[in-house]
């Protein structure tokens, strides 16, 4: 009877012990497969804001005649412009000028009269002119 016993809680430690294997053998490619979706994720969002951010200027821009000075000026009536002219708010609120990882988005005016203009995020580390940048068009 004492055999019988002994049998059955070895069979149960080997039970264990393969689900406990099989679970090391899978889990960690899933958490690399969720992470890699999750930062995926995060560059979709950095890209339909600057996508957003883009419409916004260009929509300030033919109403007001150039583009803003800076990206708060979507948001805020800027000091010494035309209320006439300013039609904003050209964004809900000024969250939407920040990328996922809460830094704003850079802007930077290329030429003034032309209206031309560019947007990009720091992406994840968050320093500029890194392999990580997220720029319209990459």
């Amino acid at each position: 009877m004492g055999g019988f016993e002994r049998r059955r809680v070895n069979y149960g430690m080997r039970y264990r012990l393969r689900t406990l294997l099989i679970l090391l053998a899978v889990a960690p490619p899933m958490v690399g497969w969720v992470v890699l979706r999750y930062a995926r994720q995060k560059e979709a969002v950095a890209r339909e804001r600057m996508a957003l951010l883009d419409d916004a200027i260009r929509i300030y821009c033919l109403d007001v005649g150039a583009p803003p000075t800076v990206l708060d000026d979507l948001v805020i009536a800027p000091q010494g412009i035309n209320p006439v002219k300013w039609q904003g708010p050209y964004l809900e609120h000024a969250r939407m000028i920040l990328d996922p990882w809460d830094q704003r988005l850079e802007y930077k005016v290329i030429n003034r009269q032309q209206c031309k203009f560019r947007v990009w995020s720091n992406g994840p580390d968050k320093k500029a002119g890194t392999s990580d940048d997220i720029r319209e068009g990459d």
